[in-house]
């Protein structure tokens, strides 16, 4: 056997356990929301934590009725590009208008601030490299 060979025995589930310990935190980590209903163009939720911007809006239509160009504000301020570029403060009450009196459900999503952007892609390029050390491994055992 070649060195590499006994290298590979000896640290093949250190290698794995290392590149699922650096998946873990993205799926604990959860993308905080609120669903708020809005009803005939006016729906109304409190902040139970507080959230720094930016922070993206989803539309939900409760019937057969099209969103398509409905203007949300936020206590009276337009909402732009279906994102809410101020800080949302804990046990502040908030209204989201509509121009339309339409009903539907809006979800307002936090984006994650404390995990670097960087780190998807260092998952990954993780991945990845275990992708390939697994199809190397299997070609290397097929081969015997």
């Amino acid at each position: 056997m070649s060195f590499l060979t006994v290298y590979f025995e000896q640290v093949k589930r250190l290698i794995a356990v290392f590149f699922i310990g650096l998946m873990i935190p993205s799926i604990i980590l959860q993308a905080e929301y609120i669903e708020v209903d809005v009803d005939e163009g006016v729906g109304e939720f409190q902040m139970k934590d507080t959230w720094d911007p930016p922070i993206s809006i989803y539309m939900f239509s409760k019937s057969d009725d099209l969103l398509l160009d409905v203007q949300l504000y936020l206590n009276g301020k337009p909402i732009e590009e279906f994102t809410i570029q101020e800080k949302l403060i804990i046990d502040t009450q908030y209204i989201i208008k509509s121009e339309k009196s339409q009903t539907f459900t809006v979800r307002l999503m936090a984006q994650f601030d404390f995990v670097p952007a960087s780190y998807l892609i260092i998952i990954v390029v993780m991945l990845v490299i275990s992708l390939l050390y697994s199809i190397i491994t299997y070609a290397r055992y097929r081969q015997l």
